[in-house]
This record gives C-alpha cells, structure tokens and sequence, in this order.
C-alpha cells in the first residue's frame, strides 16, 4: 500500500519547465528550488544565504538543466614531498632561527657583554671559594703566604700545604698562641710546608698547634727558629734544619712527642731553653763543639733519650748549668765520630 504524502507550505513554481510544486525538486524535470533551499542538497550543511556551500563549494544559484542536484568538487590531493624538499624545509628552519638569534644578540649586545662579564667573574670566585685556587696574601710588606689544597684526608678534610716566600725575617705574629696565625682557621688542615729561599727566620709560634704538620721544607739561608715555632706539631716525625740555622729559641720544638729525627748542623750556635722539651721519640743526641751555648731544661721530658753525646769535654761556661734538668740521659763528653 502506498504513503500518502502531505505537503506544507507555498507552492513553488519551476523555473525550468513551469511546473508548479510543493517541496525543494521539481517532480517533472527535478529542477532545485534555488530559493527555498536552506540546506546544501550535497553535503546538508546550512546555506545561511551564501552563494556556494562553504563545506563542499555547491553552488547553490546555478540551475541545472537535467534537473540533478550539484555534486561536491573533487579533493584537492596535495603532492607528495621528497627528500629535497625535506631538506629544503629543514635548512629554512634553521636559516630562519639564525637570522632571529642572530637579530636579538645584535639589539641587545651591551647586555649581553654585561652578562658575560659576570659569568666570568663568577666563575672565577667560584673557583678560588670552591676549588680553592689559592693566592698569595701578604704578612707584610716583604713576606707573603699562600695555602694550596693538597686534597682529602681519610677523614674527607681538606688539606693544605702552607707556601712561604719573601725577603727577610717572617713578621712577628700576634702574641696569642691561639690567634696570631694568618692561617689558624685551617691550622689543624696543614700537613705541609714549603718556606722558600729568601726567608732569614721563622716568626715566633708561627705553626704553633698545627697537628697534622707532618713534612717541613727549610731553605738555604735560614737563621733562626723563633720561639715556639713548631710546639705542638705531634704529627712531624723528622726534620731537617739547613746548614745555615744558628738560633733554635725557647721551646722550638716543644711537645712535639713523634719527633725521632732532627739533625743539628754546625753553624746552630745556642739551644734555647726547653727547646726539645717533651719530645718523647727522640732517643739520642749530638751536640757539636760549635754549639756555645744551651740553655736549662733543653731536653727536660725527653722519657725516651738514652744518650747525650757532646763534643765538648767538658761543660762549656756558657752552658747554663741546669741544661740537662728534666733529662735522665747519660751524657757521653769528649764525643768524637
């Protein structure tokens, strides 16, 4: 059975073959009602009063004489893109980004000099904060020091070698013990030191407490060893003194309890008082005919020195008379090698 099928709306007359109809085709020849469409007879997207469909392009005001609706226009297929042109693009890119780089760092040079400038300086305090490039740092106006990094104890501390250098007599330091040192924040850190061919003596207490002080370099020319100039230093098991020391001063090398070995040459002339007091390692001693003069308790608390060996005869009367005070020692006069 057949659907009866109602029409709405105004008749419409075709403009192709005159016949007059309800809906949006002509039923004779097919023919589209161009004026009552609102929808695109192709793709069904709303006219909106324009003249092609913006989805398909149909051209909504053209009539057509076979009377069939406009079929959508055929994709556009974009062409197929090489190698070539791969590398074409991508070389553009890349010019294109230069050119803008390129176009900033020229309108902002100044800036970025300026910039530059502070990275370098910051990289340089970095450097001496962090991975301590050391300077040299004056003691005054004719010696100078400087502290290198040697690198980790066991401990994971940091540790120093302490450079000395300059002309002359190293500066006397502050009276206190504790606080005359140039270099007592790191004290306890210095394992060695290196004094350089110029300096004539060490200043009193000058490593005094420095513990783990255990290789000491003296150079050529050296005179004197001031006062307290190493007391303390428990980890220097031996020293060498150069040929030209001739004044070891009061408790030169006092409590320094690992000392085994030091040497006195020819030219040392007077051993001051308590000069070797307390060091317990050493076990004997030489004192050549040149030395004129040692003071009292040179050697007091030296528990492990057996033997004194002296190439005097007999007690010099420069000699103080309590010089070997404190010592148990046996003293062996008339000592010839």
């Amino acid at each position: 059975m057949g659907k009866t099928v109602e029409h709405y709306g105004q008749a419409n007359t075709c403009k192709a073959c005159g016949k007059v109809y309800h809906g949006h085709f002509c039923p004779e020849c097919g023919t589209k009602n161009e004026e009552e469409m609102q929808f695109c007879p192709v793709c069904g997207v709303d006219r909106e009063g324009a003249k092609f469909c913006a989805n398909c392009g149909y051209e909504y005001e053209r009539v057509r004489e076979e009377g069939t609706p406009q079929s959508a226009p055929a994709a556009v297929v974009a062409p197929r893109k090489t190698v070539k042109d791969v590398w074409r693009a991508t070389i553009q890119f890349f010019k294109n980004m230069c050119v803008g780089i390129w176009g900033g760092i020229k309108g902002h040079w100044r800036a970025i000099a300026i910039s530059a400038a502070g990275l370098v300086v910051l990289a340089v305090v970095t450097l001496i904060l962090v991975w301590n490039i050391s300077l040299w740092q004056p003691l005054d106006e004719n010696i100078e020091y400087k502290l290198e990094k040697n690198g980790w104890d066991s401990n994971w501390d940091i540790t120093y070698t302490l450079h000395i250098r300059g002309e002359g007599d190293m500066p006397a330091l502050n009276s206190s013990l504790k606080d005359g040192q140039a270099w007592k924040r790191v004290r306890d850190q210095i394992t060695q030191v290196k004094i350089y061919e110029g300096v004539k003596s060490i200043s009193e207490a000058a490593f005094y407490g420095c513990m783990n002080l255990t290789e000491v370099k003296l150079p050529d020319g050296l005179e004197c060893i001031g006062k307290r100039a190493f007391s303390l230093c428990v980890g220097l098991e031996a020293l060498h003194l150069p040929s030209t020391v001739t004044l070891i001063d009061d408790y030169a090398f006092s409590g320094c309890v690992n000392l085994s070995s030091i040497n006195i040459p020819a030219s040392v002339k007077t051993l001051g008082e308590s000069a070797f007091y307390g060091c317990t390692s050493i076990r004997s001693f030489r004192i050549l005919s040149t030395v004129t003069c040692v003071e009292e308790r040179a050697f007091s608390g030296c528990t492990a020195l057996k033997t004194i060996y002296c190439d005097a005869k007999e007690r010099p009367n420069t000699w103080s008379e309590f010089w070997n005070k404190g010592c148990d020692a046996t003293v062996v006069w008339g000592y010839q090698k």
